[in-house]
């Protein structure tokens, strides 16, 4: 055999071995299996893909595999207690949240009340500078106010 031919053999191999691979899997990617279901002495319920424990009563369940194995086991309990610390996580947040909103409403009261008294020190100062002086406290207080109302808006809108 020449070159040309012996490439062409090794082509020939490659294709037929992917065709091969291709149209016949180890196993079909939508193969139902069985899975069973079943509580332990402490009350742990298990969903397995081996059998249970002799003596041991189980649920036998069908589990169609989108492409992959069936779970080897899964223990609810432990699942539960994932859900439950998300829960936790999330009680938490909205705790802080909470507290992020009623400190945001302080601030807020508080630069409206500072702006209120400079407004009445304004109208009743006769010093031109002094004036001046307190139109620009009153301008820093609007902008606390302002931003305080913004953190306000952000913190309700993540609430809902």
């Amino acid at each position: 055999m020449n070159g040309l031919e012996e490439r062409g053999v090794i082509l020939k191999t490659a294709l037929l071995g992917g065709l091969f691979i291709f149209f016949f899997p180890l196993h079909h990617p939508l193969e139902a299996k069985t899975l069973y279901q079943w509580k332990d002495e402490a009350g742990v319920v298990h969903i397995t893909d081996r059998r249970p424990p002799r003596g041991v009563k189980a649920k036998a369940i069908a589990y169609e595999g989108g492409g992959g194995a069936a779970p080897e086991e899964v223990n609810i309990d432990q699942k539960k207690g994932e859900v439950e610390k998300t829960e936790l996580i999330k009680a938490e947040r909205a705790r802080k949240r909470d507290g992020d909103i009623r400190e945001a409403k302080a601030g807020y009261e508080k630069a409206k009340a500072l702006k209120e008294q400079l407004e009445r020190s304004y109208r009743t100062s006769r010093n031109a500078i002094r004036k001046v002086n307190i139109k620009k406290q009153i301008e820093e207080a609007s902008k606390e106010m302002e931003r305080r109302e913004n953190i306000l808006r952000r913190l309700e809108a993540q609430q809902e």
